[in-house]
C-alpha cells in the first residue's frame, strides 16, 4: 500500500513537472520559430539593438510570458483540482473516504481533461489577441500573429490534455483499491472517434499554419527583394550635384523616380536635427529604421533597411554627402504585403482542415468498429442466458485491436468453461442434498414396510383377516410414499437443464418447491408460507425460476440451521403488470454487508467447509437472463 502511495505522489509531482516543461519548451520552440514566422529583420535578434528600440528584448517578454503561463496553470489547476487535491490527502494519509466521495473523483477525473482543454485554448487565445492588439498596429501582422497564437495554444493544450488525462488515470486507478463499486457513463461521453479527432485535428493545424506562414514569409521575403531592386537601380544611376544637396533638391532629384505601387513612398532624413520628410504623412518611416541602420551598419552606403519587428514594410534607403560632408539619409518605402497570397493560404489551410477531417473521421470510425463489436459482444453475455450462444469476434488485424479480439474471445473460452464447471458443481451439489432428503424421506416408510413384511411371516390370514388387509394398506401407503418421492425428484432433475419456454403458475413452481424441500423443512424445525395476491402467471423457463428460488428457500433453511433458530420462510409475489416481484423473506440474520456487493459474482460462503458458495452464482446468471 505504501509503494502505491508513494507512486501517487511522484506522479502528482511528475504531473506539475511535464506542465512546467511543457510551457518552457513551447516558449522556447516559440522563439526561434517567430522571427522566421513574422519575417523579422535579419539580425534584429540582438539583445543590445532591442533594447535601444523597445522597452523589453524578446527574451524578456518570454519569459514573462512563461512566468504568465506557468501561474496560469499553477492556479486553474488548484481551482479544477480541489476535489481530487482533497481525495489525494485522504488516500496518503489512509482516512476513509465515502463511496460518493469516490464516484465525485472519478467523474472529475474523466471530465477535468476537456475543461482544461476548452478553458486553455480559449484564456490563452484571449491573451495573446489582446496582447497582439496592444503592440501591433497592422492588420495582416495581427492575423499572422493571431493564427500563430491558435497554433500554438493549440499544441500547448493538447499537450497539457495527454498530461493531465495520463496523470487523472493513475488518481481513477487508485479508487479502485479502496471501492471495487463502479458504475457506467461517468463523465463527459466521449467516443473514441470524436476523441481521435479532438486530438489531431490541432496538430494538422499547427503544422498546416506553421507552413503556411514560412511559406508567406518567404514569399513577401522575395517581394521584398524585388522592390528594393527596382528602387537600387534608380537610385544607383541617379547623379547628386554636392553642392545642390538640400530638401528641396531631394525631393524634387526622388519625384523623378517613378514609384513601384501606388502605396510606396519616399524619404529624406537630414543630418540637421530637421524633421524626417516623408511623402506620405500617413506612412512615416520610424525611429527603428534609423536604430537599425547605426547599430548594425555604422557605415551604411545603401542598402535595405527594415521599418519594425513583424511589420510587413521595408525600405531601401541610400547614404549621400553634401559639400560640407554631412551625411543624408534618402530612400523609399515599400509594403510587401501579398494580401491575395495571404488569403491564398488561409483557404488552403482551410480545405485541407475540412479534407483531413473527413478522411479522420472515416479512419477513426473504421479504428473504432471492431472495438464496438467486441464491446456490443460483452453486452450480449451481460445479458444472454448462456454464455456458449455468443460467437468469437473475427481478428481483422495484426495490431493492439487485433490483440483484443483475440484475448477477448480467450476470455469468452475461459468463461464458457468456467461456467460449465459451476454448472456441473451446482448440479452435483443439488443431486447431493436431493440424495440426502430422499435418503432420509425413504427410510422412514421402508422401515414400516420391513416391519409389516416381519409379522406377515407370523401372521395367520383366516383368523385375523381385518387385520391382514389393515397391515397391507399400510405397506401400500408407505410404497406410494416411496413413489411420490422418488417421482418428485426424478421430475426435479428432469427439469433441471429444460431451457424451454412453457406457461405455468408461480404456486406451480412454490408447491414443487414445498415438496422437494419437505425432508430439509422438517429437520430444520421450520416452515414455509407463501403470500400471493392473486393467481400469477408466468411464460419462460419454469426449471430457471425453481432454481433460483429453492437456491434462496436453501440459503435460509442453512442460515436458520448455522445459527442454531427454527422459524419461517415467507413467499411473497405481486404482479403489478409490467414486472413481478418475488421475495423470500427469513429472520435467520441476514447477509454479512462485507459480502453482499460480491454476491452473484464470486463463489462465496459464510459456512467455512459446509458450504460450497455455489448456489448464488448461477441464481445470479438466472436472474439476469430471461425467464
Amino acid at each position: 500500500m505504501n509503494d502505491k502511495i508513494n507512486k501517487l505522489k511522484n506522479s502528482r509531482k511528475t504531473f506539475f513537472f511535464t506542465i512546467i516543461l511543457i510551457d518552457l519548451i513551447t516558449v522556447a520552440l516559440t522563439y526561434f520559430i517567430m522571427p522566421v514566422v513574422q519575417s523579422f529583420p535579419p539580425l534584429s535578434e540582438d539583445f543590445g539593438f532591442q533594447e535601444k528600440v523597445q522597452q523589453l528584448t524578446h527574451i524578456q517578454q518570454y519569459l514573462i510570458v512563461f512566468i504568465l503561463g506557468i501561474t496560469i496553470h499553477l492556479i486553474s489547476f488548484k481551482v479544477i483540482m480541489k476535489n481530487i487535491t482533497e481525495y489525494i490527502n485522504k488516500y496518503t494519509n489512509k482516512e476513509k473516504i465515502s463511496d460518493n466521495e469516490i464516484f465525485k473523483v472519478r467523474k472529475e477525473c474523466q471530465n477535468i481533461p476537456y475543461k482544461v482543454l476548452i478553458i486553455q485554448m480559449s484564456l490563452f487565445v484571449s491573451i495573446g489577441i489582446i496582447f497582439n492588439l496592444i503592440m501591433l498596429v497592422q492588420f495582416f501582422t495581427i492575423v499572422k500573429f493571431t493564427l500563430m497564437i491558435v497554433a500554438i495554444t493549440s499544441i500547448v493544450s493538447l499537450l497539457t490534455f495527454i498530461a493531465t488525462q495520463k496523470y487523472l488515470n493513475k488518481v481513477l486507478s487508485s479508487t479502485y483499491e479502496i471501492t471495487k463499486a463502479y458504475n457506467k457513463d461517468i463523465g463527459f461521453r466521449v467516443n473514441n472517434t470524436k476523441s481521435l479527432i479532438l486530438q489531431t485535428i490541432p496538430l494538422i493545424v499547427v503544422v498546416l499554419v506553421i507552413l503556411s506562414l514560412i511559406g508567406y514569409s518567404k514569399a513577401i521575403e522575395q517581394k521584398g527583394y524585388a522592390s528594393a531592386n527596382y528602387y537600387k537601380v534608380y537610385l544607383k544611376t541617379m547623379e547628386f550635384d554636392k553642392k545642390e544637396i538640400n530638401r528641396d533638391y531631394l525631393i524634387n532629384k526622388l519625384n523623378e523616380i517613378p514609384l513601384n505601387d501606388l502605396n510606396d513612398s519616399y524619404f529624406i532624413v537630414s543630418p540637421y536635427n530637421e524633421n524626417t520628410y516623408n511623402s506620405n504623412l500617413e506612412k512615416p518611416i520610424s525611429n527603428f529604421v534609423i536604430e537599425y541602420k547605426n547599430y548594425f551598419y555604422q557605415n551604411f552606403k545603401e542598402g535595405m533597411l527594415y521599418e519594425n519587428f513583424g511589420t510587413d514594410e521595408q525600405v531601401y534607403a541610400k547614404s549621400i554627402q553634401d559639400a560640407l560632408g554631412k551625411e543624408w539619409l534618402i530612400g523609399f518605402k515599400f509594403s510587401i504585403v501579398d494580401q491575395h497570397l495571404l488569403l491564398y493560404y488561409f483557404a488552403i489551410i482551410f480545405v485541407l482542415v475540412i479534407i483531413f477531417s473527413i478522411i479522420l473521421k472515416i479512419w477513426a470510425k473504421n479504428i473504432s468498429k471492431n472495438t464496438s463489436k467486441i464491446s456490443n459482444n460483452l453486452k450480449e453475455i451481460l445479458n444472454s442466458n448462456d454464455i456458449a450462444e455468443n460467437s468469437i469476434i473475427p481478428i481483422m488485424s495484426n495490431d493492439e485491436l487485433g490483440d483484443l479480439s483475440y484475448y477477448y474471445n480467450k476470455i469468452q473460452e475461459k468463461l464458457i468453461n468456467q461456467q460449465d464447471i459451476i454448472s456441473i458443481q451446482s448440479k452435483f451439489s443439488a443431486i447431493g442434498e436431493v440424495a440426502a432428503g430422499m435418503a432420509h424421506d425413504i427410510n422412514s416408510p421402508a422401515s414400516a414396510i420391513e416391519g409389516t413384511v416381519n409379522l406377515l411371516y407370523d401372521f395367520k390370514v383366516d383368523s385375523n383377516e381385518e387385520e391382514y388387509e389393515l397391515l397391507l394398506d399400510n405397506m401400500k401407503v408407505a410404497i406410494q410414499k416411496i413413489l411420490k418421492i422418488v417421482n418428485n425428484s426424478r421430475e426435479q432433475f428432469r427439469n433441471h437443464d429444460s431451457l424451454e419456454k412453457e406457461k405455468f403458475t408461480l404456486n406451480d413452481v412454490l408447491t414443487n418447491i414445498k415438496n422437494a424441500e419437505e425432508h430439509a423443512i422438517i429437520k430444520e424445525r421450520c416452515s414455509i408460507k407463501t403470500q400471493i395476491d392473486r393467481e400469477i402467471n408466468i411464460y419462460g423457463i419454469k426449471s430457471k425460476l425453481y432454481q433460483v428460488i429453492v437456491n434462496l428457500v436453501r440459503n435460509s433453511l442453512n442460515a436458520y440451521k448455522d445459527n442454531n433458530r427454527q422459524g419461517e420462510i415467507r413467499i411473497e409475489a405481486q404482479d403489478n403488470e409490467k414486472e413481478i416481484i418475488i421475495k423470500i423473506i427469513d429472520n435467520a440474520g441476514g447477509i454479512p454487508e462485507e459480502i453482499k456487493h460480491d454476491l452473484f459474482k464470486k463463489i462465496l460462503t459464510t459456512r467455512g467447509t459446509k458450504g460450497t458458495g455455489l448456489r448464488f452464482i448461477p441464481s445470479g446468471q438466472y436472474y439476469r437472463s430471461r425467464f
